[in-house]
């Protein structure tokens, strides 16, 4: 492999592409709350879902982005940026993240000790492939929000087990403020008219189904088992448009290279000179879905 140059290995220092990145998925969301709520038509509703929901997926995304600081060259802004875009939208918190997914890096061939493992366990899933039922009902916990509502109260346990060790600081000052303005926000958007069903359908009902479905179907095809060499169980993948649009959204199907390569933004992974996995990832008989979750 030729050396790469040192202008693809540093870190973000364009803060409008990350602007216009954390702002269009708003601007989507926005516009299809403003046409399902002007047509005042349930079946446009019910189709809104999975479309919210990658949209909100482009901001998990940026989510990760902000843990590794690549929103915002300067790290309080980041973080507080982060915070308020993508983490307490969501119920999180980018510090608290970011303390989860480095335990991630740092021990991804220990399945003991890389967080991310048990909580794939908890629901089922071992890094291998499962018989047909048992995949059904893992994909059925999914998109009617079990599975979200057992990740949520695992990963507070997680954090408050953390914090009560010591570990992992309480949330600042700084992070109540970012609470806050969402809170305020929020608040605002409830008090408009019907702002209760657009804050439940265009952004509750997507995020605990289909948003956390899409989040799982993006993690198998990452990491398709937790030992040997990274480059044989880690994928950099090279999916369709639609693919990247709910799945994979900012180039996050370069998996491998994100690993090998973590203080890269997103928009320059592709730049890196990879070979990726050329082959479908959803549909197909030997799709990397169909071979990484299902028994033949």
């Amino acid at each position: 492999m030729q050396p790469l140059h040192p202008q693809l290995l540093r870190r973000n220092q364009n803060v409008w592409v990350s602007l216009a990145a954390l702002i269009s998925p708003y601007f989507g969301m926005l516009t299809l709350a403003l046409v399902g709520e002007t047509s005042d038509s349930w079946t446009f509703r019910f189709a809104c879902l999975p479309f919210v929901a990658a949209l909100q997926n482009h901001l998990q995304i940026l989510f990760h982005e902000g843990a590794h600081y690549q929103l915002v060259p300067k790290k309080r802004l980041n973080d507080i940026a982060t915070n308020i875009f993508c983490g307490v939208p969501f119920f999180g918190l980018v510090s608290q993240y970011r303390y989860f997914h480095f335990q991630h890096h740092r021990h991804l061939k220990d399945p003991k000790l890389d967080p991310e493992v048990s909580f794939y366990e908890d629901q089922g899933y071992r890094f291998e492939p499962l018989p047909l039922e048992k995949l059904l009902k893992i994909i059925f916990l999914d998109l009617c929000g079990y599975h979200f509502f057992q990740f949520f109260f695992s990963y507070q346990l997680y954090l408050a087990r953390e914090i009560q060790e010591r570990r992992l600081p309480q949330i600042s000052k700084g992070e109540w403020t970012s609470i806050a303005v969402v809170a305020i926000g929020v608040g605002i958007l409830l008090t408009m008219p019907h702002g209760g069903r657009i804050f439940l359908w265009y952004w509750i009902l997507p995020q605990v189904t289909f948003l956390f479905f899409f989040l799982k179907l993006q993690g198998y095809g990452e990491h398709r088992a937790r030992s040997g060499k990274i480059d044989e169980f880690t994928s950099d993948l090279e999916t369709g448009k639609i693919t990247r649009f709910f799945i994979y959204p900012y180039n996050s199907d370069r998996h491998l290279t994100h690993h090998l390569y973590p203080n890269v933004p997103w928009y320059r992974l592709r730049s890196l000179g990879r070979n990726p996995e050329k082959r479908n990832y959803l549909i197909g008989k030997h799709s990397v879905l169909r071979e990484t979750l299902l028994r033949p």
